[in-house]
């Protein structure tokens, strides 16, 4: 797992913000090919992921809420990091790490990216689920 803010210095080489009198665009992304992306709202507490992909990297930006993000290898049987995500994150899972979300206690609301077979009528074709990494 990677994980960066978009509001705060991160070392995203080319990421920037343009702000004038009408208000504030921040970029998420810079050169990124991405294949997919939704917003997915949370009820507090909800877990979801709890899979892994082989072809696809996901990327997870925080809108609103707190999320707990588990990450780990699906070559490890060591228990999973755990990243409390804000507003303004940016998680991303690569190929191979198995991942999975809880919401904090006011819910929460993020946009997954998609870059592989991960939209769509593709939405399962690249996902294998695992047992629950959030325990």
């Amino acid at each position: 797992m990677k994980t960066y803010n978009i509001y705060s210095e991160h070392g995203q080489e080319g990421l920037g913000a343009f702000t004038d009198d009408r208000g504030t665009i921040t970029d998420i992304f810079y050169k990124a090919n991405m294949n997919h992306g939704c917003v997915i709202t949370n009820q507090p507490g909800a877990v979801r992921g709890n899979h892994y992909h082989k072809f696809t990297t996901q990327y997870t930006y925080i809108v609103s809420g707190t999320l707990t993000y588990y990450s780990k290898s699906i070559e490890t049987e060591k228990p999973a990091h755990a990243f409390v995500a804000v507003a303004g994150d940016m998680i991303i899972s690569e190929p191979f790490e198995i991942h999975a979300m809880k919401s904090g206690p006011d819910g929460c609301t993020f946009i997954a990216f998609a870059e592989g077979p991960r939209g769509g009528e593709d939405y399962e074709s690249d996902t294998y689920r695992v047992d629950d990494i959030t325990q």
